[in-house]
């Protein structure tokens, strides 16, 4: 059997992160106002340039490892980015249904947020103590699921459980054959999904229904199982980046994907608008942020403007998200 270059590449960037443990040096004040639509001056500290002083209505995030853009949608002319903030090896990221964005941090293992539509960081934030955090979804009741690639011992996935307002896990979600967790993503029902890589296989998809365990894995036919998506049909949206495509699966998620569009490049995230109207691709190979109509997959346009880092592109979230 040919190695997958894909999963030793994705293994040696777990690899790296495992040992690292720096803490972000900032932490921004978070008053009772913190998903309005204007920051004061103190909630200025610790943001790059440029700075916003108007929250931006409609964005999209895209993260590049040790840095996070927002980008004011409609986007299609390609301008810089409303503003920055740096981060410490991030990956996944989510938008709540209040408008803050949750952000994976592998580096320090952490889950930093932000105000909403802007790149002012909160006080809130998760001290992921079960493994390295790799992708995190919000449940419509505000349950935090964080998806950790692997566990403190190395060994296996996890996906730890957050109440609304906690700062401390309350349960795990894992599987003994679940060798590592990629993306997680949560219907309106509240079922967990989560990608990962089983025990001799390639690539997985398990459902954790209501959020609990025991989970259940997916009879879905796809070659790497990365980023996930649910569209406003409850269609579960997987991104492949082996195959450079978008397989959509619907309910009850069994066998071929339903429907599917092509990627113009390798892709771990992608994320809907709350319409439902387009869908935006991380492009890791081309280092770029591809935009596409849906359901059609028509190639619409790309972002390019400040995104230095080339094959960085991993993260995408929207505001506001999918419901």
């Amino acid at each position: 059997m040919k190695p997958n270059l894909f999963l030793i590449a994705l293994f040696t960037g777990v690899a790296c992160v495992l040992g690292a443990h720096a803490q972000l040096s900032y932490d921004n004040s978070d008053s009772p106002g913190a998903v309005g639509a204007y920051q004061t001056p103190d909630d200025l500290g610790g943001t790059s340039s440029p700075n916003s002083l108007t929250a931006v209505a409609n964005g999209v995030y895209v993260s590049m490892a040790q840095q996070v853009n927002l980008y004011a949608l409609p986007h299609s002319t390609n301008l810089p980015p409303t503003c920055t903030f740096a981060t410490n090896f991030s990956k996944g990221m989510a938008v709540d249904t209040v408008g803050r964005l949750w952000v994976t941090n592998t580096g320090s293992r952490q889950v930093t947020t932000y105000r909403k539509g802007t790149c002012h960081r909160t006080k809130l934030t998760l001290n992921e103590p079960n493994g390295v955090p790799f992708d995190v979804a919000i449940s419509r009741n505000g349950t935090v699921y964080v998806a950790d690639i692997v566990d403190s011992a190395g060994n296996h996935g996890v996906v730890s459980v957050y109440k609304k307002g906690t700062t401390t896990p309350s349960s795990t979600l894992t599987d003994e054959k679940m060798t590592t967790a990629r993306a997680i993503a949560v219907d309106r029902s509240g079922n967990v999904f989560v990608s990962c890589v089983r025990e001799r296989r390639n690539a997985c998809i398990i459902e954790f229904a209501n959020g609990q365990m025991p989970g259940k894995y997916l009879d879905v036919q796809v070659g790497i199982a990365a980023g996930l998506e649910i569209d406003t049909q409850q269609n579960l949206l997987v991104d492949d980046p082996g195959a450079r495509e978008i397989k959509s699966f619907a309910p009850p998620y069994q066998g071929v994907r339903t429907t599917a569009f092509p990627l113009r490049g390798s892709s771990d995230f992608g994320k809907l608008d709350a319409a439902n109207k387009n869908f935006y691709a991380s492009n890791f190979s081309q280092g770029r942020v591809d935009v596409f109509s849906y359901p059609s997959g028509a190639y619409e346009y790309s972002i390019t403007n400040g995104l230095v880092q080339p094959n960085a592109v991993i993260g995408i979230a929207v505001d506001p998200a999918s419901k």
